[in-house]
């Protein structure tokens, strides 16, 4: 939310904050802050539409091959796995969406009728996987060489090809016009955070075979090649599409920084592309026993497809995305805030927000800067004041800043700029700085000699600045 607060104030991501992933997914959310403020409702409309329209499109393309029962079923998997288990609006969920948007594309409009129609397909399934890639890197680069692979292998490839690469281009090149600044997010979203040993650490699981198992893909994949097995060569396309689908699945969800067990936007469309294998291999089948056979098939994936929405459901009820680290994601703490009232939170954090807010609405001036050195990002947009340059959009505890000179860059920045007000970490015994974030950035001397400690409640504490320090 933050980071869209500041695009939406003038802040140009790249430029002046630091962002590591592509920008479409903050303009995306900045739509639904624009329409309906910025709370729980921008929130739950995003989530919403996405989702519906993500739905309506599944149903669609499954209505061309299959029938109203399995297009529905489809459909409601997609709509459970999609956003349910995270609940918020996410890049992963938002570049799959575009991604999704090329890979439909090409499914619904296949087998091309005019050669016209085949290069149009390529422009919008072009520019839809870049706008993917430009959302969340590790996703829209999966998306690409698929539907590439898929346009290269059509009757029509002189024209898909083409209309690909001229939808990719265009695209890219107004999106990167629109940054301002290519350098800096090139820099920030591919360069400064490619450091070999967290790369080798995270493409390290793909060497163990329980990875390849993940959020149970391989069930349908296996039923879905045992029924085509004598005909694999009259669906090759779509055995490509499913293959690649999984591929995809597997890679984002060990790559993505969510947690693997939410990780199942894909539930659906793979559901869909493997009940579509499944029925146009029947026809071809001569024989009573594999006629009964893909019967049983088809049966199997429906019971599977059944047995996902159960899941996928839990995983939504048990908001699976946010249970990491032990964490009880569901808060019992009333929000006080006027844009979060209501909304139940974690008790302490949701007490140090409420007092934190109100104490800075009342004393603090709009003109105030504030620097927050803890996840509370949302104070700004609570306490409407301007995001504070020149840092990320949110910290990790030695991973961003990214240590060395992007590190360094925020740290002088901040000592350059002293911000008025600073929240970070204290200690509830003894109201001291134990902030890892100050230590990552070596600000412990500058705020314990240059700042005053004024209000703390459970595991935050406020500082102001000691004019006489400047």
């Amino acid at each position: 939310m933050d980071a869209t607060w500041r695009i939406m104030h003038g802040q140009k991501p790249y430029t002046d904050f630091i962002f590591f992933v592509g920008p479409v997914h903050l303009y995306m959310c900045a739509i639904f802050y624009l329409l309906f403020g910025f709370g729980k409702w921008a929130v739950l409309v995003h989530l919403v539409a996405v989702s519906s329209a993500l739905v309506a499109l599944t149903y669609r393309v499954a209505r061309k091959y299959l029938s109203i029962p399995l297009a529905v079923l489809t459909s409601v998997l997609t709509g459970i796995a999609f956003y349910w288990p995270v609940s918020h609006p996410w890049y992963d969920q938002s570049a799959h969406f575009w991604g999704l948007l090329a890979f439909y594309a090409y499914l619904f409009w296949y087998p091309f009728e005019r050669n016209r129609q085949a290069f149009w397909v390529g422009v919008l399934s072009g520019s839809a996987v870049i706008i993917s890639l430009m959302t969340k890197t590790n996703v829209g680069t999966t998306y690409i060489p698929l539907i590439f692979f898929m346009f290269l292998i059509s009757p029509n490839f002189q024209r898909t090809v083409p209309g690909f690469f001229v939808g990719a281009f265009s695209a890219l090149i107004v999106l990167l016009v629109c940054l301002g600044n290519p350098a800096a997010f090139y820099n920030q979203t591919f360069q400064t955070f490619s450091i070999p040993s967290q790369t080798i650490q995270r493409f390290l699981p793909f060497v163990y075979i329980p990875t390849y198992l993940l959020n149970e893909y391989w069930v349908g994949l296996l039923v879905m090649l045992y029924a085509i097995r004598s005909h694999w060569k009259k669906v090759f396309r779509l055995l490509i599409l499913s293959l690649g689908v999984y591929a995809l699945a597997i890679f984002t969800t060990v790559t993505g920084s969510m947690k693997t067990t939410a990780n199942i936007p894909l539930w659906g469309p793979f559901m869909m592309l493997v009940f579509i294998a499944v029925a146009q291999v029947r026809p071809h089948l001569t024989t009573t026993r594999r006629q009964i056979e893909n019967s049983i098939c088809t049966g199997l994936l429906v019971i599977l497809s059944f047995l996902l929405i159960c899941n996928g459901a839990l995983r939504g009820f048990a908001l699976e995305a946010w249970t990491y680290g032990n964490i009880d994601p569901f808060g019992t703490y009333p929000m006080k805030t006027k844009q979060l009232k209501g909304w139940l939170a974690n008790q302490r954090t949701g007490e140090a927000v409420d007092h934190l807010v109100a104490y800075l609405d009342e004393y603090a001036s709009k003109d105030d800067s504030l620097l927050v050195l803890t996840d509370l990002q949302i104070l700004y947009l609570l306490t409407h004041h301007q995001s504070y340059k020149g840092i990320p959009f949110n910290f990790a505890d030695g991973k961003v800043p990214s240590p060395g000179p992007q590190t360094e860059q925020v740290r002088r920045y901040i000592l350059s700029h002293p911000p008025d007000w600073v929240v970070t970490h204290r200690n509830p015994l003894y109201q001291s700085l134990v902030s890892k974030i100050v230590l990552h950035l070596g600000l412990q001397e500058f705020l314990e000699k240059d700042y005053a400690s004024i209000t703390w409640l459970n595991d935050y504490i406020l500082l102001k600045k000691i004019k006489d320090s400047f």
